[in-house]
């Protein structure tokens, strides 16, 4: 994003009784923009909430992975993998097939930072406040 932009995230494990599995992933990711409005004053804010695809849970030897598909539609979605070994995990986010973002992180603050930090990428569905 441009001058005059910020980011933010909100990142919450996902808890469902009896799939303790499914806790190294988030609830939902959200990816969040600032910009200015048309005066000085007002602010814009655009942020697409990403929700988990509970069927698309993978685990195949140490690695686990899931989608997540945008809240308000469209042809973003993303994809989080989680190494248990290593407690690592891999965030890629897609338009349509192609990879726009990818980020790796250490430990969960970590990673959820780096991963949301750039916001909205163009052309994404989201809401407007």
């Amino acid at each position: 994003m441009g001058k005059g932009y910020l980011s933010g995230f909100v990142p919450h494990r996902l808890e469902i009784e009896g799939h303790p599995e499914l806790s190294n992933f988030p609830l939902n990711v959200l990816f969040v923009s600032f910009k200015p409005g048309k005066d000085d004053k007002e602010i814009i804010m655009g942020s697409a909430l990403y929700e988990p695809l509970l069927c698309t849970f993978i685990e195949v030897g140490e690695e686990q992975s899931m989608i997540y598909l945008n809240k308000y539609g469209g042809n973003y979605w993303l994809k989080i993998f989680y190494n248990k070994e290593g407690g690592t995990y891999t965030g890629k986010k897609y338009k349509n097939e192609e990879e726009v973002l990818v980020s790796d992180g250490a430990n969960w603050d970590g990673f959820f930072f780096h991963f949301t930090m750039l916001g909205l990428s163009g052309g994404e569905r989201c809401l407007f406040d």
